[in-house]
């Protein structure tokens, strides 16, 4: 089939470094052959996008592998070339997803604390390890990290039990995590968010955020 939108998805897919580029277009290949149109809309995003990502809350670090190439968010395409925002569960989604999967990605959408349907990460090696177009290792990422650090503080180590009734920034930093307003208060909201976070990970579901589960949250 032809993509709605293959010549962007091209140019998109163009930008990737090299290992998650020709991992992404045997990927690409695959729904062009399976007559799965869709869009990639986004790979390659600079620090100052994902700043304004982590401001506006859709996003929670600045690890990002958009940042290193080795990312992009797509969205399913219907017969009318309009995008299906919550078409992630079709089944023919689903099987493109799998072949992701398959061929090394990471689906945003298997994510518990911040579930992004569009995501898909190729590890390669881990973060920052594929090279960059020009064949420079990205471990030349270390300005990047200076950057990252004055914008976003690194999350502190593990500083007491946190509960119903606690407050302050630790407790904002679980609320982010949980998907709950980081009002800095730890309230019943947070506690269930907690609970159903800590059933998931087969950790004791008591809303109380242990050492434990703060080391599984960050």
């Amino acid at each position: 089939m032809i993509m709605t939108y293959d010549s962007r998805n091209r140019k998109n897919l163009d930008q990737l470094h090299p290992n998650t580029k020709k991992a992404a277009y045997t990927l690409y290949e695959y729904a062009v052959k399976n007559n799965i149109n869709i869009l990639i809309y986004e790979t390659i995003r600079t620090i100052q996008q994902q700043q304004k990502n982590i401001k506006n809350k859709v996003s929670q670090t600045m690890k990002s592998y958009h940042i290193v190439g080795q990312a992009l968010d797509f969205v399913p395409i219907n017969e009318k070339g309009k995008e299906i925002w919550n078409g992630y569960n079709d089944p023919v989604i689903q099987g493109f997803i799998k072949y992701a999967k398959k061929l090394g990605f990471t689906w945003g959408g298997d994510w518990t604390t911040l579930v992004d349907s569009p995501h898909l990460q190729y590890n390669y090696k881990g973060y920052g390890t594929d090279v960059s177009l020009s064949k420079t290792p990205v471990k030349a990422v270390t300005p990047i990290k200076e950057m990252i650090n004055s914008i976003v503080p690194p999350i502190v180590k593990y500083e007491g039990m946190l509960k119903v009734g606690s407050k302050g920034k630790n407790v904002q930093r679980v609320q982010r995590a949980v998907n709950v307003k980081p009002d800095g208060i730890y309230g019943h909201l947070t506690k269930e968010a907690v609970m159903k976070y800590q059933a998931k990970k087969g950790l004791a579901a008591d809303g109380i955020v242990g050492e434990k589960t703060w080391n599984m949250l960050f």
